[in-house]
C-alpha cells in the first residue's frame, strides 16, 4: 500500500463513520502546516486545511488530521466536545498582558495567548494519540511522519528564544514550553534519539514535560478518555479552569 492509497482510505472511513463528506484544501494563511474543522452547522462537512509548504508531507498531514476526526467520533457522543475559554481564563490572561500593551491591543493579546494555549493542550496530547496510532497501523506513512515532525520540533523550539520569552507572561510561557517539551520528550523515547528533547533539558523545562508525559501512559488511550487526557495536562499545567467543554452539535 502506497501513503496515497492510505489517505484515500482514511478519508472514506472518516466519511463512513462521521456520517459528512472530507473536503481538502491548500490555504497558505493557515497558522500551523495542517488543520481540521468539524462539521458543524453552516459547514456541513470536515474541512482539512494545509500550507502550500506542506506539500512534501501532505498524505502524512491529511490522514493525520482524518486521525482526529476519526477519534472525535469513535468517542461517546456525551464524551465529544469543543474545549473553549472561560470567563475565568480571559480574565486570568487579561490581566497577565495587562502591563505589555495598550488597552486597544490588550484583549487582542488576550485571545492569542489563551487560544493558543488552549488549543495546545487540546491538540498535542491527543495529537500523539493520533500519531502513534499511525505508526503502528501505517507504516508506509513513516518517513513522512518522520520528516513532518522533525519540522515540528524545529518550529516549536523557536519560541524558547529570549525575544519569545520576553514577550511572553510566564504563566502561559511555562505551560507551552512544558507541552513542547512533552511532544519532544515522547520522539525522543520512541526514536532513541535524546538529542531532539536537548533543548528543553539545556532550557529547564524537561522535568515538567516530564510529567506531562507520565500522565499520557497513565490515562487509557482509548478516544473516550481524550477529555481526560486533556484535562488531567490541564490540571497539571494548573489552566484547567481556564477552559470549558462545550457539547459537539453536528450539522443538521
Amino acid at each position: 500500500m502506497e501513503p496515497r492509497d492510505v489517505t484515500r482510505e482514511l478519508l472514506k472511513a472518516v466519511e463512513a463513520e462521521s456520517g459528512f463528506p472530507v473536503h481538502v484544501r491548500e490555504d497558505a494563511n493557515l497558522a500551523t502546516v495542517a488543520s481540521v474543522r468539524l462539521a458543524r452547522d453552516p459547514l456541513p462537512a470536515h474541512m482539512i486545511s494545509y500550507r502550500p509548504d506542506g506539500k512534501r508531507v501532505l498524505d502524512y498531514l491529511i490522514c493525520y488530521q482524518c486521525g482526529f476526526v476519526l477519534r472525535h467520533f469513535a468517542a461517546p457522543p456525551e464524551a465529544r466536545g469543543d474545549a473553549r475559554s472561560t470567563v475565568a481564563g480571559e480574565a486570568a490572561v487579561h490581566e497577565l498582558v495587562r502591563d505589555l500593551a495598550g488597552p486597544e491591543a490588550q484583549a487582542e493579546l488576550t485571545l492569542l495567548y489563551l487560544g493558543g494555549l488552549i488549543t495546545h493542550v487540546r491538540s498535542i496530547p491527543v495529537g500523539l494519540r493520533v500519531a502513534a496510532w499511525l505508526a503502528e497501523h501505517y507504516p508506509v506513512l513513516r518517513e513522512q511522519q518522520e520528516e513532518a515532525v522533525l519540522r515540528e520540533l524545529a518550529e516549536a523550539q523557536v519560541s524558547l528564544e529570549p525575544r519569545i520569552r520576553e514577550v511572553t507572561p510566564e504563566a502561559v510561557y511555562r505551560p507551552t514550553q512544558a507541552i513542547n517539551a512533552a511532544y519532544a520528550l515522547f520522539w525522543a523515547e520512541r526514536w532513541g534519539r535524546r538529542e531532539l528533547a536537548a533543548p528543553y533539558r539545556f532550557a529547564g523545562h524537561d522535568a515538567a514535560g516530564g510529567a506531562l508525559l507520565k500522565l499520557w501512559h497513565e490515562v487509557p488511550a482509548g478516544p473516550e478518555y481524550d477529555r481526560a487526557l486533556v484535562d488531567a495536562w490541564g490540571a497539571q499545567l494548573g489552566i484547567l479552569g481556564w477552559y470549558a467543554w462545550a457539547p459537539y452539535q453536528a450539522p443538521r
